[in-house]
């Protein structure tokens, strides 16, 4: 499929894992490395079209800036598909903890490394697995969320993009999180490789994502448009990303892309 044709298929996707659709995005973004004004042009398209996938906008910043664009897209996906967040937050979850979770890939394969704990998973889960005793982990339905945090230790939530004033929730993870702060639980985010952006990068995301005022007072989270939740750092206790757990201090600190000034502001 010729680059374009992929950028425009990517382009109608609907709700997608943010990780896999960089990954795509990395194959036909790099194979316009020798036209920067079709490279720029398809990167705005793909982030217009996804605006809160943290992936893309990473991806999109690492190509613009580099010298090699084939070889930096062939890098950037090669990171999103060695992704060790997973592995990271099964090691790092407190032994014999009681955890609350939307049910993505991510969140399932690492607490199925961790027999020791309880998990309380909400919604359909990506892959099968079992717990400690061999007896099945129970899923839950949305409607009873309440329920899974009662006497829960801690809830998790998979950003879909993070800068160092907070993470952004989308779906299932939104309903956690907020019930989550409710509950006053604490609660960690899954800040996978290429979600984290710099700060002035993060603020064009949420601009396009439009919060809208005011925050919830029993939250302290911000609404966005279409569906999304901003969390505060401040109402993180713990960030769990490539290079293993942090604070939200240190572990919302660290971004592994620059920003351009092409994809700042608004309208990029």
């Amino acid at each position: 499929m010729h680059p374009i044709e992929q950028l425009r298929h990517l382009a109608e996707v609907g709700e997608a894992d943010a990780g896999v659709l960089a990954e795509e995005a990395a194959s036909a973004l790099g194979a316009l490395g020798s036209d920067r004004r079709a490279l720029l042009t398809g990167a705005r398209r793909l982030l217009e079209a996804h605006p809160s996938v943290g992936p893309l906008w990473w991806l999109a910043a690492r190509l613009l800036v580099a010298d090699d664009v084939a070889a930096a897209a062939s890098l950037a996906a090669s990171r999103l598909a060695g992704d060790s967040t997973s592995d990271e937050l099964a090691a790092s979850l407190p032994s014999g903890a009681t955890v609350v979770a939307a049910a993505t890939d991510r969140v399932t394969l690492a607490v199925s490394q961790r027999p020791d704990l309880e998990v309380r998973l909400v919604g359909s889960p990506g892959a099968r697995w079992r717990r400690g005793g061999g007896s099945p982990v129970a899923h839950r339905s949305p409607a009873a969320l309440g329920e899974a945090l009662e006497g829960a230790t801690l809830a998790l939530v998979e950003a879909r993009a993070a800068g160092r004033s907070g993470v952004v929730v989308w779906g299932l993870d939104r309903a956690v999180a907020t019930g989550a702060l409710v509950a006053g639980l604490s609660l960690w985010a899954l800040v996978g490789e290429g979600r984290l952006l710099p700060e002035a990068l993060f603020a064009s995301v949420l601009a396009r994502l439009g919060a809208v005022p005011p925050a919830p007072a029993e939250t302290g989270a911000v609404v966005l448009g279409a569906g999304g939740l901003l969390v505060p750092a401040a109402r993180l206790a713990a960030v769990v990303g490539p290079s293993g757990p942090a604070t939200p201090a240190v572990g919302l600190a660290r971004p592994s892309c620059p920003s351009p000034p092409e994809l700042l502001g608004p309208g990029g």
